[in-house]
């Protein structure tokens, strides 16, 4: 049997730790807002009956104002603004969870563990007991960004995915997660159809980024 040439083997494990490279970051792809600094502006749209110059004031900014890293996850803190309000929100991201904390309590999990392949249905129950989950969230699919105005990097993964949430009392909402982002935009469910609630309309930094690598994504 004929020996490979050096050189033919060594193109072959180089191409193969590339393709493991690319699995790899597949696989950290993270539809969570991780990143310090990271600013994102909404508009609101449930209230058809509002001019542009209404919306305007209505718009919230969301800042991620930390991103600490620990051994078990990352926790993030996030700021938002509006021309009337602000306050803040902790969260914790591990493996592409998303969870909304109280001090050092996790209250819900918006998104689950290796989310989005882990599984399509997960749920938040009280301790009361009730059978009823107080809220239940169903994938729905993958789906292209629907949002020509919004201004993102050329190589910017457009590609996300649309969860629904229903609540114990029947009420229906639908977000759209897109990579390094988190939620895009929501839709509420009322009067027998699906309504806009609010969409990002700018994404920036108002502070340097980090280095984005694979060791300090969540």
């Amino acid at each position: 049997m004929k020996k490979l040439p050096f050189l033919l083997l060594t193109a072959g494990l180089i191409a193969s730790l590339a393709c493991d490279r690319m699995l790899n970051q597949r696989r950290k792809t993270s539809y969570v807002p991780w990143q310090e600094g990271l600013t994102l502006i909404f508009e609101n749209f449930e209230d058809p009956s509002m001019t542009p110059e209404q919306r305007l004031q209505e718009r919230i900014q969301r800042r991620v104002s930390t991103s600490k890293e620990t051994p078990n996850g990352r926790r993030v803190t996030i700021t938002e603004t509006t021309l009337k309000s602000n306050g803040s929100m902790d969260y914790w991201s591990k493996d592409g969870s998303w969870v909304v904390m109280q001090g050092d309590t996790p209250l819900i999990a918006m998104l689950p563990e290796g989310f989005p392949n882990s599984t399509d249905h997960w749920e938040y129950r009280r301790a009361d007991g009730s059978k009823v989950p107080a809220y239940s969230f169903q994938i729905i699919g993958r789906g292209a960004l629907q949002n020509p105005d919004l201004k993102l990097p050329d190589d910017f993964d457009r590609i996300g995915v649309w969860v629904e949430m229903t609540l114990a009392g029947g009420s229906k909402y639908r977000f759209f997660y897109l990579p390094d982002i988190g939620e895009e935009e929501s839709w509420i469910f009322k009067n027998g159809q699906w309504a806009l609630a609010d969409r990002l309309i700018s994404r920036g930094f108002t502070d340097a980024p980090p280095v984005k690598t694979d060791a300090n994504k969540p």
